[in-house]
């Protein structure tokens, strides 16, 4: 049987000897810790310059502004602590930097927003020069097909979260639990040579726990587009891993 990568700090397939389940714990923690601390600290930063959504008369809960800037909260240490706990190979590097420029974009969206086609076009940029680069990195198998579904499923995943991130606790309870269902995808047999990845959602899962429980309803802050631009991009890069050639 194919051993895992050794890359990976603290993933190792559970049932193993290299990994009990103190491992995968320990991921959880430290990003839920990190959730908690930068999401709050993201909710202060916002509050303090005026950062918010008026009040949405479509949701009867939203009396008063809500604050955004959730998405730097959350992705701002995903960025960090993904090349850090996968010894930053170039594929985490890469994917870390993407993630952190749909965040910067998204942010600087929320600050000062931009047009429509002006964002659409930059998003299409980014994500066409660096998506086929994740990909192939990644080890999958690059056609034109799965760059082409990849592009578009990215943009609209991404404006699609963007469009229901003002339903208190939805954006974040579903993506929480998408990402829990894959990190224990990751580690069935079925999947083993997937297993070193399985640190990517188990990340999520803590940092999406940690704004969860900002987000929950009533909300005190969301995503934003910083936030649900890169989620869009990182929950189609999960998707597509299995799709890897054995």
């Amino acid at each position: 049987m194919k051993r895992p990568d050794r890359s990976v700090i603290f993933i190792r397939p559970l049932g193993t000897k290299e990994s009990p389940i103190l491992h995968p714990a320990v991921i959880f923690a430290v990003s839920f810790a990190a959730g908690l601390v930068c999401v709050f600290f993201a909710r202060t930063a916002a509050r303090r310059w005026k950062i918010h959504n008026e009040p949405n008369p479509i949701v009867e809960t939203h009396t008063q502004p809500v604050p955004y800037l959730g998405g730097a909260g959350v992705f701002l240490p995903f960025v960090v602590l993904v090349p850090v706990l996968f010894g930053a190979p170039w594929w985490a590097a890469v994917l870390a930097a993407l993630a952190g420029a749909l965040t910067f974009l998204g942010t600087f969206d929320d600050l000062r927003p931009v047009r429509v086609k002006v964002k659409f076009l930059i998003e299409v940029a980014l994500v066409v020069i660096l998506y086929p680069l994740v990909v192939h990195l990644l080890g999958l198998e690059l056609n034109a097909l799965l760059i082409i579904a990849g592009i578009v499923g990215i943009v609209v995943l991404g404006n699609g979260f963007n469009q229901v991130d003002v339903m208190d606790g939805l954006v974040s309870g579903v993506s929480l639990f998408i990402c829990l269902a894959l990190f224990v995808m990751y580690q069935s047999p079925s999947t083993q040579n997937l297993s070193h990845l399985a640190a990517l959602p188990l990340i999520l899962v803590g940092l999406l726990g940690g704004f969860l429980a900002f987000n929950r309803p009533p909300a005190t802050i969301y995503l934003g587009d910083g936030g649900s631009l890169p989620l869009g991009f990182l929950s189609l890069i999960h998707i597509s891993e299995p799709t890897r050639p054995y």
